[in-house]
């Protein structure tokens, strides 16, 4: 079994700006990822994600305070055979190229999240880990019901976790709940 290590990317960062849903989406479709981009997204306008986004909420009048949440999951380096062949296991090898493995972890995820959110996810693998970053929107589509990820003392990211930890293992991965700032990413690996 392999460790992966899951990292809340909200604390600190509470993208509450009307921009924040376009950056965040740029960020994971456009930035910083291999050629092409390897991305997906389920329950939105694939050529105008953070536009669908907005009109949900704005259909459940609530277009206010966070308005995109973002994980991400990190799988270093020194867990795989090399890093030009990363995800390389058994448990992948009826998927073909490494990438597409990687893309099959992360459409699982948001085929998760997508039940009740919009969501989106992209490989980044501009580092020395690759990162497979999901970001969805925090207002249901189905019935306006906002995503609490620390309100109560056991919440929706809690209870989400669980659920990506089972899709994570039925892969061979484990996943680890870290708490990361983005100056020290690199330092935990």
């Amino acid at each position: 079994m392999s460790i992966a290590y899951i990292a809340n990317c909200n604390k600190g960062k509470h993208y509450k700006s009307s921009y924040s849903r376009k950056n965040v989406v740029k960020f994971i479709t456009q930035g910083h990822t291999i050629k092409p981009p390897y991305f997906g997204c389920i329950k939105v306008d694939e050529n105008d994600i953070a536009g669908s986004m907005t009109r949900v909420a704005k259909q459940f009048g609530k277009d206010s305070c966070i308005r995109i949440r973002h994980f991400m999951v990190l799988f270093p380096n020194k867990y795989y055979s090399n890093y030009s062949n990363y995800l390389n296991y058994s448990n992948y090898s009826n998927y073909g190229s490494n990438h597409i493995a990687a893309c099959k972890l992360g459409q699982a995820y948001i085929e998760e999240i997508g039940k009740k959110y919009q969501a989106l996810y992209g490989i980044h693998t501009d580092s020395d880990y690759v990162r497979l970053h999901v970001a969805f929107n925090p207002i249901s589509y189905l019935d306006g019901y906002r995503f609490w990820a620390k309100r109560y003392s056991f919440n929706d990211f809690d209870m989400l976790l669980g659920k990506l930890r089972d899709i994570s293992l039925s892969y061979g991965v484990y996943l680890k709940e870290i708490e990361i700032q983005s100056s020290s990413i690199r330092e935990e690996f």
